[in-house]
This record gives C-alpha cells, sequence and structure tokens, in this order.
C-alpha cells in the first residue's frame, strides 16, 4: 500500500472508531465499557483482530465470547462469533467485513499480530502482506499461489526453508526431501507426499481424505500413486566456472581416453559431497583438494549455481534415459544421450568469450569424424564449458529384478549409492562408459537390502574443451503422492 493509500484507509479506520463511540457514549480512554465480563480480556480475540495475539494496550478491547457492555449482543471490535458489531459487517468478529475477526478481510484475520491477520506482516490477512486476507497479497483475496522460498509454507508446500535450493531436506519446489543421510537408508514424514514404508502418503495430516493423518489407507478408501509416466525429471544442480578458475578447469589436458579411478574417496563426506583423495597423474589434473572442494560447492566470486533438472525418458525395463531433444528425441533418431550436454549455456557467470564450438565424439558419430554442433544455418553454435553437475534421486531395492545402472561421460563422473561408490570414471577424458546392475553381489557390497530406498548421487565435471557428452540411465522412482478415492 502507497502512502496515498495508508491515509485514506487512515480515515475510514478514524471515522469508524468516531462513530464506535457514538454507540458507546464515553471515550475510549480506559476502554472498560468495551470490555466483556467474567474474563482476564484475552480468551478468543486479540486487539482488533480475532483469535491471535496482543499487547497489554490493547487486551481492554477483546470481547471474550460475547461483546460489548454486559451480556451479548454489545459491541466489540473483534471477537470470534460475537454479536453486535461484533461479528458483523463493520468492527467484526469471524467471519466479518471491516475490523474483522478470523477471515476478514481489512484489518481482521486469525491469529494476527498487531493490525494484521495470523502470522501477517502489517495489515494482512493470514500469511498476508498489506490488507489481505487468508493468503492474500495486497487489500484481500483469500489465497494466491504460493511462492516457494519466502518462509512462508502454504498451497501445495510441505516445506519452505526460504530457499529455492534442493538437498537440504527441502526440493527447489517447497517438498520435504526424504531423510537418507551420508550412508541411511533413506525414509519420509507422513504428510511429506513420498510413499516410504507407508501405506499411502497424500502430502498432508488430515484425515478423512482417504489417507489418514498417520499415513495408513482409511475404511472405504483406495489409495495409489499414478503410474509413472514417459518423463521424469532429476533434481540437479549446475555450477558455472571460468577457465583456470581454478587451474582445474581447461587445463590443457588432450588426448586422454582412459578415465582415472581412484581420484575420490569410496564413501560421500560427511557433508554427502566426494572427497578428494589427492592422486595425481593421467587426467586427474587437480591442483589441491581445496580447489577440488570447490566443484560441488557455492563458491562466491569463483562458481554461481543454477537449480535445475536433467529431463530423462522412458527406455524399457523400468529404466530412464536422458536424451538430446527437448520432447525426448533421440541423437539421430537412434542413440540415447547427449553428445551435446551444456546445462550453463544461459548463465551469465562465464563472459560469452569464453564459449567455444563443440564437437560430437565418435560415441555418437560413427564416421569419427569429431562433427561440430550447427545450428539451421550451418554456423558453429558457441557453449558455455567448465562447468559441473550435482544430480540426487532414489532407487527402491528389488532384488528380484536386478536393473543396471550406465553412466557415459566426458569428463568426470561418479554415481553414489547408499553414500558409496558404486560407478568411477574420474578424469579428464574423452567419453568413457561404465555400468553396474544391482544383483546380489552389488547390493551386498553397498549395504542394499530388499525393499529398501536409498539415494542416487551423481556427481559431473565437464573440464576439458571441446566435448561434452553425457548418457545416463536410471531406474525409476515414483516420486508423486497418493490419490485416494472412495469405493
Amino acid at each position: 500500500m502507497n502512502r496515498c493509500q495508508r491515509g485514506s484507509f487512515a480515515r475510514s479506520v478514524g471515522l469508524l472508531l468516531l462513530a464506535l463511540l457514538a454507540v458507546t457514549g464515553g471515550c475510549l480512554g480506559n476502554r472498560t465499557g468495551l470490555r466483556a465480563p467474567a474474563t482476564s480480556g484475552v480468551a478468543d480475540a486479540a486487539a482488533i483482530d480475532a483469535r491471535g495475539t496482543t499487547d497489554a494496550a490493547d487486551r481492554d478491547l477483546i470481547a471474550p465470547s460475547a461483546g460489548g457492555v454486559p451480556g451479548s449482543g454489545g459491541i466489540a471490535i473483534g471477537s470470534g462469533g460475537a454479536a453486535g458489531l461484533a461479528g458483523s459487517p463493520g468492527f467484526g468478529g469471524t467471519g466479518a467485513t471491516g475490523l474483522g475477526g478470523g477471515g476478514a478481510t481489512g484489518l481482521g484475520g486469525g491469529g494476527a499480530t498487531g493490525l494484521g491477520g495470523g502470522g501477517a506482516t502489517g495489515l494482512g490477512g493470514t500469511g498476508a502482506t498489506g490488507l489481505g486476507g487468508g493468503g492474500a497479497t495486497g487489500l484481500g483475496g483469500t489465497s494466491l499461489p504460493s511462492t516457494c522460498g519466502d518462509q512462508v509454507i502454504s498451497g501445495d508446500e510441505t516445506c519452505d526453508d526460504g530457499n529455492t535450493m534442493p538437498f537440504d531436506g527441502c526440493s527447489a519446489d517447497c517438498r520435504k526431501e526424504p531423510v537418507c543421510g551420508v550412508a541411511g537408508r533413506c525414509t519420509s514424514i507422513c504428510g511429506d507426499g513420498f510413499v516410504i514404508d507407508e501405506a499411502c502418503d497424500d502430502g498432508n495430516t488430515r484425515d478423512g481424505d482417504g489417507c489418514s493423518a498417520n499415513c495408513r489407507v482409511e475404511p472405504g478408501w483406495t489409495c495409489a500413486q499414478p503410474a509413472l509416466g514417459a518423463k521424469l525429471l532429476v533434481p540437479a544442480v549446475y555450477r558455472d566456472f571460468r577457465f583456470h578458475h581454478p587451474s582445474d578447469f581447461e587445463p590443457g589436458v588432450m588426448g586422454q581416453e582412459a578415465a582415472s579411478p581412484g581420484m575420490v574417496e569410496s564413501d560421500l563426506g560427511s557433508d554427502g559431497k566426494p572427497v578428494f583423495t589427492g592422486i595425481t597423474g593421467n587426467g586427474v589434473s587437480v591442483e589441491s583438494q581445496s580447489t577440488f572442494a570447490m566443484w560441488y560447492r557455492d563458491v562466491t566470486g569463483v562458481n554461481h549455481s543454477t537449480v535445475g533438472s536433467l529431463a530423462m525418458w522412458a527406455s524399457g525395463s523400468g529404466t530412464y534415459v536422458n536424451r538430446y531433444g527437448p520432447n525426448g528425441e533421440r541423437w539421430h533418431q537412434t542413440r540415447d544421450g547427449n553428445p551435446f550436454f551444456f546445462p550453463v549455456d544461459g548463465d551469465s557467470f562465464t563472459p560469452a568469450s569464453e564459449f567455444c564450438a563443440a564437437q560430437a565424439p565418435p560415441d555418437f558419430d560413427t564416421s569419427g569424424t569429431w562433427p561440430y554442433d550447427l545450428d539451421n544455418s550451418g554456423h558453429e553454435r558457441m557453449h558455455n564449458f567448465s562447468f559441473t553437475s550435482e544430480l540426487h534421486y532414489w532407487l527402491k531395492y528389488d532384488a528380484r529384478n536386478p536393473v543396471t545402472l550406465t553412466i557415459l561421460v566426458d569428463d568426470d563422473g561418479w554415481v553414489f549409492i547408499h553414500g558409496k561408490l558404486a560407478i568411477d570414471v574420474g578424469g579428464i577424458h574423452t567419453p568413457v562408459t561404465n555400468s553396474l546392475t544391482l544383483d546380489a553381489t552389488a547390493a551386498a557390497a553397498l549395504g542394499l537390502v530388499d525393499g529398501g530406498v536409498y539415494e542416487i548421487a551423481i556427481f559431473q565435471a565437464e573440464r576439458q574443451t571441446t566435448s561434452s557428452a553425457l548418457s545416463l540411465t536410471l531406474p525409476g522412482f515414483n516420486t508423486a503422492p497418493s490419490q485416494c478415492h472412495p469405493e
């Protein structure tokens, strides 16, 4: 509300207060004439707001259950369900319009602080900013779409930690993430929308909607997750780096065709990030443990993070793979994966002067000529190299149906399951493929138990021009909340 609007509104409030004085025939100096009998003044209303908090100066304005000068039907400024002016248009109570109570439009709202509504700042309604009603912004209304990252849990959100960074317990779209720890079996909390070791989870803890407050299917209802579709999105954080800053990026390593295993410890660190072992040689080209620690952490002036996702497409047998086209088109209609994987092309942290032309490796072009990525006019497209990718997803281990995870990557790539290194293709190199089938032997080595849900963590780095390719195959995992219907 601007200054002019505030003045007009204040004048309106002043006229209403004068009208109140005329009705009561007295002044508001000690406010005793406005109190309802038999309570200390804080019962079911608060100041000019119903069902909220108040300060000492406002307590005599409160009508505990009815309003006014003794008896019901009296006068009160805000009271849940009061009669007279309380609970009616004007200086009302619950559902009122004016200086209202719970759910009011104007100076109302339940559970308010000051002139606000429940949880409001200023003159708002529930969760509002301004003169709004419940959840509104501005001069009223009852709800607007929630804004993830504003520290207010609203709409379909199950959490809001004040940011839109995933992998910290609250996802980029403000859903609680499964609790997996560094090397623990994943669990979820009833009401978070993830069905893990629960009969159902519809994203809330209300009874009467088919999935109970303790995530059990209620009598007379059927609950199930919608089937996995043709596409799923794997949450990702991409971090953009400049050439040579640190020197791990664009170090000038050429002709390296093999991976350099052993660059990272076999277990993730306590914060869920890979730990550099300090080895040297081959295509390692890492300056120090300190520079490696920057790869998957935000460092001001060194990198810039972009929250996104990697689109994966159904490839049969319950697995999903990334592809070249935005709608799941295969490269040359036959090849899964992406020969031109550049997720930070739109990040302005790296100046356009550092963008380079990219070539498709022989894995995607059987001619072996390393053709350039060209636009429709035959011009070379310029791409932003020097970046890292961090992705997290989940799998449910099924001992009866072993699945195979595969990664083709240029350059570094590591896949961790249950906090343990499962696939290691580190180092600067041309595309290298590695895979792991989750059979009984692999499951035992990773500590997987049949029926358990575990986190998959993928870490990639693109550190040397002129190629950046990625093909990733993962098992599908259903993250959708339960949908319940009466039988």
